[in-house]
C-alpha cells in the first residue's frame, strides 16, 4: 500500500473526527445554531454539514465525480450505480477507498477556501466603491 502523504491523513482525520472546517463544525465556536449555519456557497441553501459536504453541494460536483468514478473502479460498479448503495454500503465504499475520499477533501476543501477568498476581495470592493 503507498502512504498518503500528511494533508490527505490530516483530512481524513478531520473527516473521521467530525471537525472539518464546515460551516456546522465552525458555528459551533462563536455560539451560532445549527438553524443558522446556512451554506451559502451553493444554491441549495442547505445547513452546511457533512453528509452536504459529500453528497448533495453542487460547488463539488466535479471532484465528486473522480471520487466517484475511482470508487466505482474499486467495486467493479458504474458511478450511477453508487447512488443505489445502501447507507451501510456506502460506510463500506468510503472505508475501502481512503484515498480517493482523501482527495476529494482536499479538492472540496480548496474550491470552498477559494470562494471564500473570492467573496472577501468582491466585499471589499464593494466598499470601495
Amino acid at each position: 500500500m503507498i502512504p498518503m502523504d500528511r494533508s490527505l491523513r490530516s483530512f481524513m482525520a478531520q473527516l473521521r473526527l467530525g471537525i472539518l472546517p464546515l460551516h456546522i463544525e465552525t458555528g459551533r465556536f462563536v455560539g451560532k445554531p445549527e438553524e443558522d449555519g446556512l451554506y451559502d456557497f451553493c444554491e441549495a441553501g442547505y445547513v452546511e454539514n457533512e453528509y452536504h459536504f459529500h453528497l448533495e453541494c453542487s460547488l463539488y460536483v466535479n471532484a465528486r465525480s473522480v471520487m466517484k468514478d475511482l470508487s466505482a473502479a474499486v467495486f467493479n460498479v458504474q458511478p450511477n450505480e453508487l447512488l443505489d448503495l445502501h447507507y451501510n454500503e456506502i460506510v463500506d465504499l468510503l472505508s475501502s477507498t481512503v484515498r480517493a475520499l482523501a482527495h476529494y477533501v482536499n479538492t472540496a476543501l480548496l474550491l470552498r477556501q477559494k470562494r471564500v477568498i473570492f467573496r472577501k476581495v468582491v466585499q471589499r470592493n464593494q466598499y470601495l466603491i
